[in-house]
């Protein structure tokens, strides 16, 4: 007597005949190759790169602990001086992974050269980055151009448009990290007040990196590009629009000391009540001198009280020791 099948099922699809549509299927498949590992990857790190852009390096100032914050500020200036960047104005220069230097320069008379150099070109410029370049201790630019001859580079110069990843970027990102982690270990920005507890994270200076290379001044250089000399205009307007600002905020406090009505008051709490400047081209060096322009639509009167808060604002600030005042900047009378 022959035995019962247990797996019934089983015996009933194989028995069960097959269609010429699933037979031709099931050959069809089975003669397919399947498609190779490169290929599936290719295309999902297309699709991440694709997703990535610019803005996907940048990181928001509230996913930047308030403790990093000092460090992210010297880390940008880190970089803005192995880039040779002394301005709001300046942007990266194009890169050439060809410019090695040269087998009968030595490393040290390159970072000589790059050292002296930005001494110089802190000492004649007159923005914050140019002021906090100045400093920094020779030891330390020495130390730093001295990393970048020694890995055969002319200058520092990452490729803002490439991926970070490329042996060309990451030759740039490691030699600025391990840089920025000597000169901060070394005490080199303690004026910065440096948060030396984040130099062991790699992976946060990392992100930190990126975002202001590949984001921030990429995105400069692609403005620059597409329109030369935009940001140069942009910067000059965004500093004329905060130096206003600031002008509103120093008058509407000393109106406040003062003890002035709230109508008074409020004459001075819009940015358009105040008068634009701009800086004055044959300024001597390291002094910032400011032509005001005349605020048209305004009454005779109220131009007058402004200056007579000026001038109330200076004296006050002159009686803090160690204030800068607001007409220290050289910045002519309300007009």
């Amino acid at each position: 007597m022959p035995l019962p099948d247990v797996n019934m099922g089983n015996a009933e699809q194989q028995s069960a005949p097959s269609s010429p549509r699933k037979q031709q299927r099931r050959q069809t498949q089975s003669t397919e190759l399947p498609r190779s590992k490169k290929a599936r990857t290719s295309t999902a790190t297309q699709q991440v790169k694709k997703a990535k852009g610019r803005k996907g390096w940048s990181i928001p100032l509230k996913d930047v602990p308030t403790k990093a914050r000092s460090l992210q500020r010297a880390l940008h200036l880190h970089i803005c001086i192995l880039w040779r960047l002394f301005s709001q104005h300046d942007v990266p220069p194009p890169s050439f992974v060809d410019g090695l230097v040269s087998a009968v320069n030595p490393a040290s008379q390159a970072a000589v050269a790059a050292a002296s150099s930005v001494q110089q070109a802190a000492h004649q410029g007159t923005s914050q980055i140019a002021k906090e370049t100045k400093r920094v201790e020779e030891a330390h630019l020495l130390a730093m151009f001295g990393a970048v001859a020694r890995a055969g580079l002319l200058r520092w110069a990452p490729d803002v448009f490439g991926t970070p990843e490329s042996m060309y970027n990451a030759t740039h990102e490691l030699l600025a990290l391990s840089t920025f982690k000597n000169v901060a270990a070394s005490f080199g920005y303690t004026f910065l007040a440096v948060a030396l507890s984040y130099l062991q994270n790699h992976t946060f200076l990392t992100k930190l990196y990126r975002s202001f290379v590949f984001g921030h001044m990429a995105e400069k250089a692609r403005r620059e590009g597409k329109a030369p000399g935009r940001v140069a205009r942009d910067v000059e307007l965004m500093n004329i629009y905060r130096r206003r600002d600031h002008l509103r905020e120093t008058r509407v406090k000393q109106l406040k000391d003062d003890g002035f009505s709230k109508a008074v008051i409020h004459l001075a709490e819009e940015n358009e009540a105040h008068s634009d400047d701009e800086l004055d081209p044959n300024s001597p060096p390291n002094e910032e001198r400011y032509l005001i322009w005349i605020k048209e639509g305004r009454a005779p009167h109220v131009t007058e009280l402004f200056r007579f808060i000026d001038i109330r604002y200076q004296q006050a600030q002159q009686r803090k020791a160690g204030t800068r005042g607001l007409m220290e900047r050289s910045r002519g009378a309300e007009r």
